[in-house]
């Protein structure tokens, strides 16, 4: 039995939500692009109305993942880019979980939500330099879309776009 439950986000999370992926996205991309832009960005970027748009939006993807204790552990979220795509704009995991298979079941989960609504895509960007990230994807069936990448990131950084097709229940 797993020690972790994966549902949907509710208004009530956002709080946890914001202080967690904050918390997350600093030290994800600060090695990347410094400590200060990366708090001045994710200060600026997620929102008590990023997280109320994701939740709401029939169109959009807001999966939390919890431990026994209630506490986030996990989340993936994104939005409807094109008309059969979803682009999950930000995936992370509490340290002391990963390896543990939140990212994976997450990206299980987001995919089986996108089907859901008939979404056939699932996208994302990753930061060249994100090495684990972009090992992780590529394990999780992403690949690199040699069209689009790579295109703008953050500061010098440039994005690699990778995606995946996700057919009947999430698969």
């Amino acid at each position: 039995m797993r020690a972790f439950s994966i549902r949907k986000s509710t208004r009530a999370d956002i709080p946890q939500l914001i202080d967690f992926i904050n918390e997350s996205w600093v030290r994800t991309y600060a090695p990347l692009i410094g400590e200060s832009v990366a708090e001045e960005l994710a200060t600026a970027k997620h929102t008590q109305s990023l997280f109320e748009g994701e939740i709401d939006a029939a169109d959009a993807l807001s999966l939390t993942a919890k431990d026994t204790q209630n506490r986030v552990i996990g989340h993936v979220g994104g939005f409807k880019k094109a008309q059969r795509c979803i682009y999950i704009d930000r995936l992370h995991v509490a340290p002391a979980w990963m390896g543990k298979g939140v990212a994976k079941d997450l990206v299980a989960a987001a995919a089986r939500d996108a089907c859901s609504k008939d979404f056939e895509t699932l996208e994302l960007t990753v930061l060249e330099g994100n090495d684990r990230a972009m090992s992780f994807y590529a394990k999780s069936g992403f690949v690199v879309d040699q069209a689009r990448s790579p295109t703008e990131g953050l500061g010098d950084r440039k994005a690699i776009t990778m995606v995946r097709e996700i057919g009947k229940g999430g698969n």
